[in-house]
C-alpha cells in the first residue's frame, strides 16, 4: 500500500508538474501577446497626443492601458523626467517592457520619449496554484481508492494465502514430519502453477527434506558419538604419548599418557610450540625439517630423539611424526606418537652387558677347558721330570757326584716351579681340588705378612687395616694364602721398590657393582679382603683384561700372566667377586668380595705339614700300576722295585683290567691314572673293585673335572694323589695302605 501511495503520489506529482509548466507558458504568453497589442494598438495613439502635446489623453490612455488584465503601472518619460504614469508595482514577479516613442516629422524620426510597460506574474501564480490544488486532491482521492482496492484485491488472492505460508513455516519442526500445506484459492485449470503454487511446492519439499535431513543428522550424531566414544576410549588408553599440532607446530591438545608423562597440563602446552618437549632445540629444527615439511605420501618411520619433561628429566623415546591432512590433500597439521623407551634401552644394555658376561664366561670356560688338558699333560711331564730327578739324587748322592747332584737339584727346584705353575692353571681353571672350612681371613693374612717379610724390600711399607669381628667365611686356606700372596706379589711388582703395600679386611655390604673380572652385578654382605699398592696403576684399556690369563705387563721372565687368572678361579670357585680401583700412576687396590658366614666355626683342622721321608718296605708285594704315559710308568717302576716291590705296569687299561682279572689275588694295591683313552681311572676302579673289593685303589690325577667325593666313593677308590705325585708323598702312602 505505502508502494502504491508513494507511486502515484510520485506519478502525479510528475504530471502536475508537466500541466503547471504547460499553463505557465500559456499565461506568460498572454501576457507577451497583450504587450505586444499594445504596441501595435495603443502606441500610435500615444504618440501623436504627446506630439500634439494633450496631456490629458496622454494620462487617460495610460490609465486605460493599467486597467487591461495583468497591467499593473504604465510609465512615460521623455528619457530625462517622468512624463507620466498610472498603477503602481507591488510585487517581484513581473515583466517588464520598454516601447521607444518615436513621431516622423519632415522625414525623419524624432524621439519622444519611452512608454514603460509593467506586467504582474502574481495572478499566473495564484492560478497555477489553484490548479495545483485540484489536481493534487483529485489525484490524491483516486490514489487512495485505487491503493484501496489494490490492497483489498492483493489481500484475498495474496496476502492471506502469505500468512497461511508464514504460519505454517512458523509451525515447521525438524523433529516431526507435517502434513503438507495446502491454500484456500481457487485457480484456474487453464492456468499454470503461480508464484505461490511454487513456493507451496518448494515449502512442501523443504519441510519434507529438512525432516529427512534432521533423521539423518540425528542418525549422524548418534554415529558421530559413538565413533567418538570408541575415539576417546582408544585414544585415552593408548599408552604412548600422543601430540596434536597445527600449521605452526603449536601444540593444540594430547592424549592423558602425554600429560602424565611429560609432566604438563593442557594448559601450560596449549598453544606452545613442541620445541618445549625437545631435549635438544637443535632437534627441534632438524625434525622439522625432515618430517614436518615432507612431502605428501612420504613413508612415516619410526626414529629415536630424547626428549625432556617439566621438571627437567630426559628420556629416550621412539617416536612416529606425521602430517595431518583432509581428504583433498590440503595439509591442516600435525601429529606425533611418542614411546617412551628408556626401559628397553636399559634392557638392552643390560642385554648386552649380560651376553658381554656370557662370553666372557665361555671364554673364560674355554680357556679354563684348555688350561685343564695342559696342566693334565704337564703334570704327566713334570711326574717323569721330578722323579728321575729324585731317583738321579739319589745315584749322584750314592756316587759322591756332587756337581751331578746340584745339577740335579736345579732340575728338581725348576720342575718344582712348573708344578706350581700347573697348580696355578688349575686353580684357574677350577681343576685343582679344593677343601672349603670356615676360618677367619685375618689368620691367613697374619700367615701371609710372616711369608712377605723375606719377599719385600725394605723400601716398600706393609700397612695392615684389618676391622675387629669381620665375620668368617668359608674357602679353602691353601688357595686364600695363594690367593693373597699373588695380590702381594704383584703390588711389590708395581711399586718398583719403593712404596707402601697395604693388607686391609673389612665387612661391607655392597649394592649394584659391577664385578670387574665376570661382569656380574653384585648386590649382598661380604667380607672385603684388600691389596692396595701406590704403584703405577693400570691403564683404563687392560683393567677387564688382567684376569685372562698369561696376559703379563712385566718383562720377559718376570712373571707368568697366571696370577690373576688365579685369582679369578680361585675367588670365583667360592662364589665371591672382583673389584678394582685403579688409576694410570696412582696406585691400584684389588677388593676381593667373599661371601660372609652368620655363624663363625673357627679355623678347622690343621694345615699339613710335609711328610717326613719314609723308609718302606715293598719285600713280597705286588703293585699293579696303570698309565698312558710311558715316562710315568717308567719312572714309578723304577721307584717302586727300589724300594723292593713287584711292580707290573701298563699304558692301556683294557690290558690292565684283563691281566688283573685272571690272577686278582696276585696283586697288593692299584696305582691307576685317571685320564686314559679306553678306560678312565673310575672305570677300571669299579670294574676291579666288582673282581676283588679289598684291594686298595689309588687313582692318580693331573686334572679331571670326574674327580670328586661322589665319584671317589662310587667306585670305591681308597684314595687319590694329584699329579706330580712326589716321592715322599708316593712312599708315605704306600706305608699307611700296605
Amino acid at each position: 500500500m505505502l508502494y502504491i501511495l508513494l507511486f502515484s503520489s510520485v506519478v502525479t506529482l510528475l504530471l502536475t508538474l508537466i500541466h503547471l509548466r504547460l499553463d505557465y507558458n500559456h499565461d506568460i504568453g498572454v501576457i507577451e501577446q497583450q504587450l505586444r497589442q499594445i504596441q501595435l494598438t495603443n502606441l500610435a495613439t500615444i504618440t501623436q497626443s504627446i506630439w500634439t502635446m494633450d496631456t490629458e489623453s496622454v494620462q487617460l490612455q495610460l490609465e486605460g492601458l493599467n486597467r487591461l488584465p495583468d497591467i499593473i503601472r504604465v510609465e512615460l518619460n521623455d528619457g530625462n523626467q517622468l512624463l507620466a504614469a498610472a498603477g503602481e508595482v507591488n510585487t517581484r514577479h513581473i515583466i517588464e517592457q520598454r516601447f521607444p516613442i518615436q513621431h516622423m516629422y519632415k522625414d525623419r524620426e524624432v524621439s519622444l520619449g519611452e512608454l514603460k510597460v509593467v506586467a504582474t506574474k502574481e495572478n499566473v501564480y495564484n492560478r497555477l496554484w489553484d490548479t495545483v490544488l485540484i489536481i493534487l486532491v483529485s489525484q490524491g482521492v483516486k490514489t487512495f481508492l485505487v491503493s484501496l482496492f489494490v490492497l483489498v484485491i492483493f489481500y484475498s488472492l495474496v496476502t492471506r494465502h502469505l500468512s497461511r505460508i508464514a504460519e505454517y513455516s512458523g509451525q515447521i519442526d525438524f523433529r516431526i514430519k507435517h502434513p503438507p500445506l495446502a491454500l484456500d484459492r481457487r485457480v484456474s485449470k487453464l492456468s499454470q502453477d503461480d508464484e505461490l503454487d511454487k513456493l507451496v511446492d518448494a515449502i512442501n519439499q523443504m519441510s519434507q527434506e529438512n525432516n529427512q535431513a534432521y533423521n539423518d543428522l540425528i542418525q549422524n550424531q548418534q554415529m558421530l558419538a559413538e565413533s567418538e566414544a570408541r575415539f576417546s576410549a582408544i585414544f585415552n588408553s593408548i599408552s604412548d604419548s600422543i601430540v596434536v599440532a597445527d600449521m605452526e607446530r603449536r601444540i593444540i591438545f594430547g592424549n592423558p599418557a602425554m600429560y602424565k608423562q611429560f609432566g604438563y597440563t593442557l594448559d601450560e602446552v596449549k598453544g606452545q610450540t613442541t620445541e618445549i618437549l625437545y631435549a635438544d632445540p637443535a632437534e627441534y629444527v632438524q625434525q622439522g625439517k625432515q618430517r614436518y615439511h615432507a612431502q605428501a605420501g612420504k613413508e612415516v618411520t619410526a626414529y629415536e630423539i630424547q626428549y625432556r619433561r617439566k621438571d627437567g628429566s630426559v628420556f629416550d623415546s621412539e617416536t612416529m611424526g606425521g602430517q595431518i591432512r583432509l581428504e583433498d590433500g590440503s595439509l591442516i597439521g600435525f601429529i606425533g606418537v611418542i614411546r617412551d623407551i628408556s626401559r628397553r634401552k636399559q634392557a638392552e644394555q643390560e642385554n648386552l652387558s649380560l651376553q658381554k658376561q656370557l662370553q666372557h664366561a665361555q671364554k673364560m670356560e674355554a680357556v679354563g677347558m684348555l688350561t685343564g688338558g695342559i696342566a693334565h699333560d704337564f703334570n704327566n711331564i713334570l711326574a717323569s721330570i721330578l722323579g728321575y730327578a729324585e731317583l738321579s739324587q739319589a745315584t749322584a748322592a750314592a756316587q759322591e757326584d756332587q756337581g751331578l747332584g746340584q745339577y740335579l737339584q736345579q732340575i728338581e727346584r725348576s720342575g718344582l716351579r712348573a708344578r706350581d705353575l700347573v697348580a696355578q692353571m688349575l686353580a684357574f681353571s677350577r681343576g685343582a681340588p679344593s677343601e672349603p672350612k670356615i676360618i677367619a681371613l685375618s689368620e691367613v693374612i697374619e700367615d701371609t705378612v710372616n711369608m712377605l717379610a723375606a719377599m719385600l724390600p725394605s723400601s716398600i711399607e706393609l700397612l695392615l687395616q684389618v676391622e675387629d669381628q669381620v665375620p668368617p667365611v668359608q674357602v679353602d686356606e691353601v688357595q686364600m694364602h695363594q690367593l693373597l700372596l699373588n695380590l702381594c706379589v704383584n703390588a711389590r711388582d708395581a711399586m718398583e721398590g719403593s712404596g707402601t703395600l697395604t693388607i686391609g679386611l673389612k665387612y661391607r655390604m655392597v649394592e649394584a657393582a659391577v664385578c670387574v673380572s665376570c661382569h656380574q652385578v653384585i648386590n649382598g654382605d661380604f667380607v672385603e679382603l684388600y691389596v692396595g699398592d701406590s704403584g703405577t696403576g693400570i691403564e683404563a684399556g687392560l683393567v677387564e683384561r688382567i684376569f685372562e690369563p698369561f696376559l703379563t705387563t712385566k718383562e720377559v721372565g718376570k712373571g707368568s700372566g697366571m696370577g690373576l687368572a688365579v685369582v679369578h678361579g680361585i675367588i670365583h670357585q667360592h662364589q665371591g667377586h672382583v673389584l678394582v680401583d685403579t688409576q694410570k700412576g696412582q696406585g691400584s687396590v684389588f677388593r676381593l668380595l667373599i661371601p660372609a658366614v652368620t655363624v663363625a666355626e673357627g679355623r678347622s683342622g690343621v694345615r699339613p705339614d710335609d711328610a717326613d721321608l719314609v723308609s718302606v718296605s715293598g719285600a713280597g708285594k705286588h703293585i699293579l700300576v696303570v698309565d698312558d704315559e710311558e715316562a710315568v710308568v717308567s719312572y714309578q717302576q723304577d721307584l717302586l722295585e727300589s724300594y723292593g716291590f713287584k711292580v707290573s705296569t701298563y699304558t692301556r687299561s683294557q690290558q690292565a683290567f684283563t691281566a688283573f682279572e685272571k690272577a686278582p689275588g696276585q696283586f697288593d694295591l692299584v696305582i691307576t691314572d685317571q685320564t686314559m683313552p679306553e678306560m678312565t681311572g673310575l672305570e677300571l676302579a669299579k670294574r676291579i673293585r666288582s673282581v676283588r673289593s679289598d684291594i686298595p685303589l689309588v687313582i692318580t690325577s693331573g686334572y679331571s673335572e670326574d674327580i670328586n667325593p661322589k665319584s671317589i666313593e662310587a667306585a670305591g677308590v681308597t684314595t687319590c694323589l694329584n699329579k706330580p705325585v712326589l716321592k715322599q708323598d708316593l712312599l708315605k702312602l704306600l706305608s699307611e695302605l700296605l
